[in-house]
């Protein structure tokens, strides 16, 4: 994959809010007893867990204000294992931070906010996690060094998945990072304050980030350190010893995933109001687990058996129309309106029908995240279109007989076409500027969230807008197909 554009070319205006240090998505690490619990920013800038210091200190970190979301479910579990991880290795990370050149801070946390004041929190580890988006499960970790800028990590294996031995931790040289932003910023004269730059010239200030994993590129390389020793590992001369270690990924109980990157190359910069550089580059391999279960075989099955009968159907009427040469009706599922299989279709896919809408509304998106695991399960997505549109015909054929009417199925062929296309292309559309995105598409359903979803949620609630992503592009696409349904231009109602 890749997305964004060359920093030399210098800021321009980037899609999405994704990689803001928003003070509801920023995490910290509070004591409470005898362990170390996730807690939003946002909350711990508050008499009850900091104090407030002079706003001269410039060590910290900045976080923007926004309070518009809590962690959820998975998130907090998650980032609670990352905090006693980061509890046990806290000294070996100052360590790997030190060697990258940064003088960090050991005895406080400081955190400043759009208003100028600046809250040193109590009993907290060093470490600022930054979510690459709201309750996103992978991001960058931070710690604030003495002269105002931050050394930025990467961490792996048991950071993020608890059952894995190996723990890495990557990061890039202070002064590889420094002189770089200062150029592609065209603030030669910057200086660090909060862990962002600050151009004096005109009065900007950015964040940023940088990572590169693959060799011979970019003119700079990331260090790997090993979590348990702070050992550095030679990555110049072993590039075999410094890949990627595969992370697990689940989609409700059936679907689970194991993601193991080649590479990946990041530059990242931002003002916090949308102006900054972006330029990802990755290659990674996936390995996506299905449990099949007895709902799954009957409703694949069904879908199966009904378009072999079309099938059947279309290569009958072409051979009378090659022996008597009498016109063809139709060739759409209409063919099907009397087949008993067809008719009770409804009723065989309902137990299903739940996942089929979750594929459905995942078409399209090229997630990060959780429900990438969904989206990039192909015999879920596909079988989902053609149950949900199978599902919606065959439902509106009963309705027509019930009613003594006559309807047209001429939009069935195109628009299994259509969504079919449409998850097909998912990345070159999440790397367009349509969606409103920077290629990056957070996942907004968590997959606890998806395991306690029923049938009717899909109608009463906004779980289907969520489930693509909270995207109105396509989700008003999906609604004028819709409407052009209910209208004459796809569906006739004409007493019959």
């Amino acid at each position: 994959m890749a997305a964004g554009r060359d920093p030399t070319l210098g800021p321009y205006s980037i899609l999405g809010d994704n990689d803001f240090p928003y003070e509801d998505r920023c995490v910290v690490c509070v004591r409470r007893g005898r362990t170390y619990k996730p807690m939003r920013v946002r909350d711990a800038v508050s008499p009850r867990y900091a104090v407030e210091v002079p706003d001269q200190v410039s060590t910290g970190y900045r976080a923007i204000s926004r309070d518009s979301i809590v962690l959820s479910e998975d998130a907090t579990a998650h980032w609670t294992n990352a905090c006693s991880m980061l509890a046990v290795t806290i000294t070996n990370l100052a360590k790997s931070c030190t060697l990258l050149g940064y003088d960090v801070l050991t005895d406080r946390l400081n955190v400043a906010r759009e208003d100028d004041t600046v809250w040193q929190i109590a009993d907290s580890l060093l470490v600022l996690i930054i979510p690459v988006s709201d309750n996103a499960l992978f991001g960058r970790f931070v710690i604030p060094s003495s002269n105002g800028s931050a050394c930025i990590l990467r961490l792996e294996g048991a950071y993020v998945t608890p059952t894995m031995a190996e723990a890495w931790i990557w990061g890039i040289d202070r002064h590889i990072v420094e002189q770089s932003m200062r150029e592609w910023l065209g603030a030669h004269k910057g200086s660090w304050r909060h862990g962002w730059l600050h151009n004096s010239d005109t009065g900007s200030i950015w964040y940023e980030d940088m990572f590169n994993s693959k060799q011979n590129s970019l003119g700079f390389l990331s260090s790997r350190f090993e979590g348990w020793t702070g050992t550095e590992m030679d990555c110049t001369t072993r590039p075999s010893v410094c890949k990627h270690l595969a992370t697990d990924c689940r989609w409700g109980d059936t679907l689970h995933t194991s993601e193991q990157l080649e590479y990946l190359q990041l530059i990242l910069a931002g003002d916090g109001t949308g102006e900054g550089l972006f330029q990802l580059n990755f290659i990674k391999t996936l390995k996506i687990w299905n449990v099949y279960t007895l709902a799954l075989l009957v409703s694949n099955a069904s879908v199966m058996i009904i378009l072999s009968h079309w099938l059947i159907a279309i290569c009958a009427l072409h051979r009378n129309y090659r022996h008597q040469h009498e016109a063809v009706p139709t060739v759409s599922i209409g063919v099907l309106s009397n087949n008993k299989g067809f008719v009770l279709l409804p009723l065989v896919l309902l137990p299903r029908l739940r996942v089929a809408l979750a594929a459905f509304f995942t078409v399209g998106c090229a997630f990060e995240g959780e429900q990438l695991t969904l989206s990039e399960a192909w015999f879920v997505i596909y079988p989902g279109i053609a149950q949900v549109l199978l599902f919606t015909f065959s439902a509106f054929n009963l309705a027509v007989k019930v009613c003594r009417r006559r309807m047209s199925d001429a939009l069935f062929g195109p628009m299994l076409i259509f969504f079919c296309s449409l998850h097909l292309l998912k990345q070159p559309l999440a790397n367009s500027t349509w969606l409103g995105y920077d290629g990056r598409i957070p996942t907004v359903i968590s997959s606890s969230e998806y395991e306690t979803l029923t049938l009717l949620d899909f109608f009463t609630t906004d779980v289907a807008l969520r489930m693509n992503a909270s995207q109105r592009q396509e989700a008003t696409c999906r609604i004028e197909i819709a409407q052009q349904i209910k209208l004459n231009r796809c569906w006739r109602f004409d007493r019959g």
